[in-house]
């Protein structure tokens, strides 16, 4: 029996969370509380958000190997293969850390099947990449066949996504104090997009609603491979998100759409009222 793995960066939607898939997850605390949020407790975004305006410091860290062994082992002792898609190992050490669990358990059990995959991105385009995973799983492709589409798929499975809260940006360091100023005077939103290298970055900034929303929906038409899935993802913006999903179901593109929120360990680094879209696209440069 094949098992896959995702780590909670996936932010898949419990509506369409297969019952099968197994969530790593990853945790958060803030400073001067004794509380682990991630697993056994939880704080919807808004409660999230609320703690860092009152001044509250959040600190994430990823899947440990430790965590990680003890949750494959049962498998591994029931002669099931593991297959573990990870955040992007530029943005998440999940996957380093996962992977030297990974190699512990074959050396203690050398026939066991164990494999984790970078999947080069995070958030929803990662959770897009797994359930799609899940699908050859239950359409019996081989153990094989999965990880080969994955690594010569992942690169397909993109995100852009436009920031409104630019204060976040600066305290991770992806923008001076001074642009963050100016910025949120002139209403600057930059959109962030996972490269091919699973790096965020920044790709241009636009003004308004209107602009933002026809920038996203503008690059969807272009590049969407209509076969799969479309994401939809915010960070508290449900609007958003409900917004792009009308705009998307007036195209008439008969694909399906999941919408998901960013989860915790993504939103610390983005701030809320982030929103965007994810999807696998038609082509990539053939030089990447």
């Amino acid at each position: 029996m094949i098992k896959i793995y995702t780590d909670s960066c996936s932010d898949i939607p419990i509506t369409n969370l297969p019952k099968d898939l197994e969530i790593l997850p990853l945790h958060y605390y803030f400073e001067g509380e004794n509380i682990e949020y991630g697993e056994k407790y939880q704080l919807n975004m808004r409660d999230f958000f609320e703690k860092i305006e009152q001044g509250k410091i959040p600190h994430t860290s990823s899947v440990n190997p430790e965590f990680a062994i003890n949750r494959f082992l049962d498998d591994i002792l029931s002669g099931n293969d593991i297959i573990c898609i990870c955040a992007s190992s530029s943005l998440s050490s999940t996957y380093q850390n996962v992977s030297l669990a990974a190699k512990q358990l074959k050396q203690e059990y050398p026939s066991s099947n164990i494999t984790v995959i970078d999947s080069l991105t995070g958030s929803l385009a990662e959770g897009l990449l797994v359930l799609k995973a899940n699908s050859l799983k239950q359409e019996k492709k081989s153990y094989q066949e999965i990880i080969d589409y994955i690594e010569n798929y992942k690169k397909y499975y993109q995100i852009n996504f436009f920031v409104n809260d630019l204060t976040y940006l600066q305290r991770g360091g992806r923008i001076s104090k001074t642009a963050c100023a100016i910025g949120t005077t002139l209403g600057i939103r930059p959109l962030i997009h996972v490269n091919y290298e699973g790096q965020a970055e920044q790709v241009l900034n636009s003004r308004g609603v209107k602009k933002c929303d026809h920038i996203l929906i503008q690059k969807l038409i272009d590049e969407v491979d209509l076969n799969e899935s479309i994401g939809i993802v915010h960070s508290d913006d449900l609007v958003s998100a409900q917004r792009l999903l009308s705009q998307i179901e007036k195209l008439d593109l008969s694909c399906p759409i999941v919408l998901g929120e960013i989860s915790p360990t993504i939103a610390t680094h983005i701030g809320p009222n982030a929103y965007g879209l994810t999807y696998k696209v038609k082509s990539i440069k053939k030089n990447l």
